[in-house]
């Protein structure tokens, strides 16, 4: 912590400056340059939340007791996002400032502000936010897509058992900047359910839970043992969309996709999709999956379900990455 009082990390490309520690973000690193975003909490008891809240922008379909989960109203002073058990985070041009009832609430409040706060924030400002995760390998990084518990995070923590990088898990920020497609590191953490743990690391003792009501536990990298992460913006080399099958007998097969297909499922598998759409940001993030998917191969990747076939997809997408590279290369000499 700087001689401020204030905590300083560096994630998502930016240098965050926040009034309270977010241990989610991984060590801390020097004050230094001008953050590129302060986050700030308060305490709802104690704080005098002065917002003028003003048109209501998107209401969560997943509800708790008939309540949404969350809803986001525009506000005289930016968008707030407000959650059912009395959080509020207030979205400013530099500035994110969240509100809650119970100062102890910080992990709650990490998972929100890590996930679909942080995520609309970037999107505001041309950084596409994707359902994915997303691995060093090789000179670049690849990311791997697909719906909600279909081996993300299995398919990462694999990658991350066999001594690779991480560079996010669940969801992954890029952008394109002079025509290269860049995916951004975003904190050191993955998201495994406890059978997935032991296989790949071990006991599970003492590790957190994602949030209270789930079963998903936390696993930071690094320092706790559970591997590497990256904290620096990599190459994007190449998009991977993953599709398990039954087939005992079926290969792996990592298949191109055309440019029409690839922006259709880069638009599907992107981040907080229903709030972009009724916050009018479809266009924009359009325009920027657009450019990615000319910048990077997008592919499926087809293979056995099942722990013991991981290995055979490392294999082959450890060729396909360097095919990649060596194409690149001709391409370009």
């Amino acid at each position: 912590m700087n001689s401020m009082g204030r905590h300083s990390y560096f994630a998502f490309g930016l240098r965050l400056s926040s009034n309270i520690p977010l241990h989610w973000l991984g060590p801390e690193c020097a004050a230094g340059e001008q953050p590129g975003v302060l986050i700030d909490c308060f305490d709802l008891d104690e704080a005098s939340m002065d917002v003028q809240r003003g048109e209501l922008l998107y209401e969560s379909k997943l509800q708790f007791g008939g309540i949404p989960y969350y809803v986001l109203h525009r506000t005289d002073r930016g968008d707030m996002f407000s959650y059912c058990d009395d959080v509020h985070i207030l979205l400013e041009s530099n500035r994110i400032t969240a509100y809650t009832t119970e100062k102890e609430r910080y992990r709650i409040l990490q998972s929100r502000l890590l996930s679909c706060v942080i995520a609309y924030w970037l999107e505001q400002r041309g950084v596409s936010m994707l359902h994915a995760s997303s691995i060093k390998v090789g000179e670049g990084a690849v990311g791997f897509l697909a719906d909600s518990g279909m081996g993300k995070s299995t398919m990462a923590a694999h990658f991350v058992a066999r001594g690779n990088e991480m560079l996010s898990d669940d969801l992954l920020a890029c952008r394109v900047v002079d025509q290269r497609a860049e995916a951004l590191p975003m904190f050191s953490s993955l998201r495994l359910y406890p059978a997935q743990v032991e296989r790949f690391f071990g006991a599970t003792e003492g590790i957190e839970t994602v949030q209270p009501y789930e079963d998903k536990l936390r696993l930071d990298g690094g320092a706790h043992g559970y591997g590497r992460f990256c904290g620096v913006a990599q190459k994007l080399s190449c998009l991977y969309f993953l599709e398990r099958v039954h087939d005992a007998e079926r290969p792996v097969e990592i298949l191109p996709v055309g440019p029409a297909t690839a922006i259709q499922n880069l638009t599907y598998h992107s981040f907080i999709t229903l709030v972009a759409w009724a916050t009018g940001m479809t266009a924009l993030r359009f325009s920027a999956l657009t450019e990615i998917a000319n910048c990077v191969p997008v592919c499926r990747i087809v293979y056995r379900s099942g722990f013991e076939n991981l290995e055979a997809v490392y294999d082959a997408l450890s060729q396909d990455v360097e095919r990649v590279a060596i194409a690149r290369s001709v391409s370009y000499g």
